[in-house]
Order: C-alpha cells, then sequence, then structure tokens
C-alpha cells in the first residue's frame, strides 16, 4: 500500500475504501461502506461517518481490524478508528422500495438488496460468461418453463452475483414476485424462525414466489436442518413450474456435504460455469468502471491493473478504483508510475489465498476461543479447545483451501476421517449457534477473506 501525505480525512477515506473494496465482498461493501465519510482524523483517532446508529455498530462488530488496519498502511501512523452517525446531506442510505403491487402478483421485497450497478446491461458479456449471460436473460422470459433450475458456478468475484441479482431487477420491472437471499441469510432466517417459532411465516416467504434466487449456495453444505428445508423449498417451488436460480462456488458434483437427492435435483437444469474473464473482456470491464467513475484512464494504465490485479472482476474494480482514488488525491497525473506506485500492495488474489500464513489463521482462532494456540494441535479435549479444533479445521479447509490430509499434520497429525467429522461438526454447531457463526464470520473478515 502506498503512504500519501494527506491532511483531509475525506481524502485519506477515498484511498482506503478503493482498498477495503477489495478485501470484503460486495454485499458488505454497497451495504455498510459506500455510504461512508472521513468525518476527522486528530490525537490518533481516525473517525468514520455512517448514516445510521446500526451502520456503526455492525461496522465496529465485524469491521473494526480490518478498517483500522487499511488506514494505518495508508497513512504510516498507529490510530484507532471510530464510527459515528454523521447526519451530513453528502451521506444518505439506500433503501430498497418495492414496485407497486399489481392485481396479478404481489412485489415480494427481497430479503437481500439488490446492486443498483447489477444489471443486465452492465454485466460486460465475454467468451468466459456468455452461457450464464443468456441463460439468465431468457429464463425472464418464461420462469419455471425452461431450465430449471439455472445453477450457475464459478470462482469467487468472477460475476455469479451480478447475474442473479440482474434477474432480480428485472423481476421488479416485469413485476414478478421473487425472493433474493444469500444462502448464509437463509440459514440465519430458519434459525431465527425456528427459535420464534414462526417457521410458517419462513416458509411462505420463500415458496409463493415466481423466483427464487439463492447466493452462495455452498454456505448449505453441512448444515442438514437448513438443507432439509431448502429440499423441501425447492420440491414445491419445482411442482409449481416456478423458477430457481442458484449460484455456487463449484458444481453439485463437487458438493460432497449434500445430501445425494438435493444434488441430483440441482441437476436437473442447467448447470453452467463463469471462467475467469480473458483479456479482451477485462479490458473492456475496466474500460466501463472508468466510465462509471469518470476517470480519464490511459490504455497503457488499464493493461497494467490486468497485470497486476487477480483473476476475479471484483479484485480488477478494486485496483482500478484504489489507483483513481490515490492518484486523485495525491494531485498527480494517472500515468504508469503513478499507478505502478498506487498498486504497490496490491497483489494477485490466488497468491493471497495460498500464501495466507497457516500460523496467522491458527493464531487468529486461538485468539478468539481465549485458548493457547499449541493446544490447536494437542490432545486436549475440553469444550472450548475441542470447538476451537472444529473451527480451525473450517477455517483451514474454507479460507486457507488446505487439503484435509495437510489439515490433519497440522493439528496434530490427526487422520482424515477426525478431520471430516470436525468439518462436518461445526457446520451442524453454527446452524445452532449464533454466537458461533459470528465468532467464525468475524475470523473470516479479520482474515481479510471475502465468501
Amino acid at each position: 500500500m502506498v503512504r500519501l501525505n494527506i491532511t483531509s480525512p475525506q481524502q485519506v477515506w477515498s484511498v482506503a475504501l478503493g482498498s477495503l473494496q477489495v478485501q470484503v465482498s460486495p454485499t458488505n461493501y454497497e451495504t455498510w461502506l459506500k455510504n461512508t465519510v472521513g468525518l476527522s482524523y486528530d490525537s490518533g483517532l481516525f473517525v468514520v461517518g455512517v448514516p445510521h446508529g446500526f451502520a456503526a455498530e455492525w461496522l465496529q462488530k465485524r469491521l473494526h481490524s480490518l478498517v483500522r488496519r487499511t488506514l494505518i498502511d495508508i497513512t504510516g501512523h498507529d490510530l484507532d478508528v471510530e464510527f459515528s452517525v454523521a447526519n451530513a446531506p453528502h451521506i444518505s442510505t439506500s433503501r430498497v422500495v418495492p414496485p407497486a403491487p399489481v392485481e396479478s402478483s404481489e412485489i415480494i421485497v427481497p430479503s437481500n438488496p439488490l446492486n443498483a450497478r447489477y444489471t443486465f446491461d452492465a454485466f460486460i458479456v465475454g467468451d468466459s460468461n456468455r452461457l450464464a449471460y443468456t441463460a439468465a436473460r431468457e429464463l425472464c422470459d418464461k420462469p419455471g418453463h425452461g431450465y430449471n433450475p439455472l445453477f450457475i458456478y464459478g470462482g469467487p468475484g468472477l460475476g455469479k452475483t451480478h447475474l442473479i441479482q440482474a434477474i432480480g431487477h428485472t423481476c421488479q420491472t416485469k413485476k414478478l414476485s421473487y425472493a433474493y437471499v444469500s444462502a448464509e441469510k437463509f440459514t440465519n432466517e430458519y434459525i431465527e424462525a425456528v427459535q420464534e417459532r414462526q417457521t410458517r411465516d419462513f416458509r411462505q416467504r420463500y415458496r409463493d414466489v415466481d423466483i427464487l434466487l439463492v447466493d452462495d449456495l455452498n454456505f448449505l453444505c453441512g448444515k442438514e436442518r437448513t438443507e432439509e428445508t431448502f429440499f423441501h423449498t425447492f420440491n414445491d417451488l419445482h411442482n409449481a413450474n416456478h423458477q430457481i436460480v442458484v449460484t455456487c462456488d463449484n458444481p453439485p458434483r463437487d458438493m460432497p456435504l449434500i445430501k445425494e437427492r438435493l444434488r441430483s435435483r440441482l441437476e436437473w437444469g442447467l448447470v453452467v460455469n463463469i471462467q475467469p474473464p480473458e483479456q479482451r473482456t477485462r479490458m473492456a470491464i475496466l474500460t466501463s468502471r472508468a466510465r462509471q467513475i469518470d476517470a480519464d484512464v490511459p490504455e497503457e494504465v488499464l493493461e497494467l491493473i490486468c497485470q497486476r490485479a487477480g483473476p476475479s472482476v471484483r479484485e480488477l474494480e478494486g485496483c482500478l478504483n484504489q489507483v483513481v482514488a490515490t492518484v486523485r488525491v495525491s494531485g498527480g497525473g494517472l500515468d504508469l508510475e503513478a499507478a505502478s506506485r498506487a498498486l504497490s500492495g496490491a497483489s494477485n488474489g490466488e497468491e493471497a489465498i495460498s500464501c495466507l500464513p497457516v500460523q496467522r489463521m491458527l493464531a487468529l482462532v486461538a485468539e478468539n476461543f481465549d485458548v493457547d494456540p499449541e493446544a490447536l494441535a494437542g490432545r486436549q479435549r475440553s469444550p472450548q479447545v475441542a470447538q476451537a479444533r472444529q473451527v480451525a479445521i473450517l477455517i483451514l479447509r474454507d479460507v486457507g483451501r488446505r487439503p484435509l490430509t495437510e489439515i490433519g499434520r497440522l493439528l496434530g497429525n490427526r487422520d482424515h476421517s477426525t478431520i471430516i467429522y470436525g468439518y462436518k461438526k461445526v457446520l451442524h454447531d453454527m446452524e445452532h449457534d449464533v454466537q458461533l457463526s459470528e465468532i467464525v464470520m468475524r475470523i473470516r473478515e479479520n482474515l481479510h477473506i471475502s465468501d
């Protein structure tokens, strides 16, 4: 990360937002960070202005460490961060407003808000994503009467969420009832419904729609009760010729922790892959994004960003935002030298995953459970250590992308079956324990990895 001699808090925060956009998920960025400002920076305290108290509480709880480290990298000084409600005119909140109800269909407000940028018109089509794009557009004409379900899979940041939300926007235009939800939120809402004995309302919310859009289905893997609920939701919708669209990191055949009956149903319709964009598409994406943020970026700078950024669209756009924000606040020209300085802290996304230190992951797990890191590889079986060890398995596998055999070696030479059991056990426990789910989410976010 390039360090700048900037006095304006808003200038510092603009650069920080460019960096944070690469490090958090698109949903978290749009919901919690996009409508924030830099209010003040004095006596080692940086104050970020947010639109409401709920945002301040969420950011303090979930992203404080990440924001603090990002600001330290930019300023070169140790500091703390505070999130404060600011009622300034330039801070606005986005609210999902459903279209006016019509007699034939009641519009369902999605559980997760739609990103205004994620429309079909804004999607850059190339050889890597053409089939997925075409399938998503066509199903909007006759939902439930073609390939059902539509299963879109691919690596993080390649456009799956963009496409599934574009279907949601088209539903609004065509006045089709729909529900858009991440699998994580579906799980949390189901747990809450069971606890509050409101499962009938939960079922109705997701089964009385023309189109159900579920993002990041991989989050359901290993969560038996939630998977059972989704299975019956799938059946009810499919039997009624209502459309189902899901996205996932992997194809159904590579989801070993889901039951065969659900896997087979996910393969009933069309399973389509999105690949990392080729060079021509990457350049088109950057050109389009530069136009959106009103930036005149030379072609050679766009090519440099293509070389430096990782394979995902998210990293491409984040690196472009970082370059533009850094150059704007420094007051210099946007050339290769300036862009190279701005990208000095950026690295290829795949390298960031593969090089994430194991000891850092284990130390963070141990810290959150208040146990000795060495205990994770030991033979102690107290409930606290056992649960911490199971979470370590989850983090090493899902975040660190370590194979099960290596995880067993790292955690005291435990055998393959023990590691698989620990992985399934923590997924099951997270389904019933909201506090445990929050701890795992906090560990993920502190590791700078978005799902």
